[in-house]
Parts: structure tokens; sequence; C-alpha cells
């Protein structure tokens, strides 16, 4: 009968709890988890910035250290051309 189904029915029908706010002490290890990629993304740009100002002023040292440590030119010996 429609009595016996319906009762059927709801032991097949899922009931939706409402929401529940998240308890920070019992659930610390699923916020943590969640907040854990903006510290990580936050924590490599700011490595990354560092990391390329570093490589950026070697490179500039490294420029200016060969400038002024190079070879002087070697001499032009014209009297081998002229005699």
């Amino acid at each position: 009968t429609f009595g016996e189904n319906f009762k059927y029915l709801q032991l097949l029908v899922f009931k939706l709890q409402p929401y529940k706010k998240i308890d920070l002490v019992e659930n610390w290890f699923c916020v943590k988890i969640s907040v854990l990629p903006a510290f990580f993304f936050l924590f490599l740009s700011i490595v990354l910035k560092t990391v390329q100002k570093f490589l950026l002023l070697t490179s500039i040292i490294h420029q200016g250290y060969s400038l002024y440590h190079r070879k002087p030119p070697q001499s032009l010996k014209l009297k081998h051309y002229f005699y």
C-alpha cells in the first residue's frame, strides 16, 4: 500500500543536514589544509622575487667585473706590414 511504500522511500532518501559552522578546535586540520596553498604561493612569490633580484645583481656585478678586467688589446704592429 501507499503507507508502506512511503516508509520505504523515506529510508532511501538522504536527509540533508543544515549548514554547520566550522569549529576551529575540532576541525583545525581542515582549516590548515585550506589555508596552506595561499601561504605557500605567498612564500614562493617572495622567494622568487628575492632570487630574481640576487641573480640580477650578480649579473650586473659580473658584467662590471668583466668590463673592468679586460685584457688589453694587442698593439697593432704596423712595421710588420710595411717592411
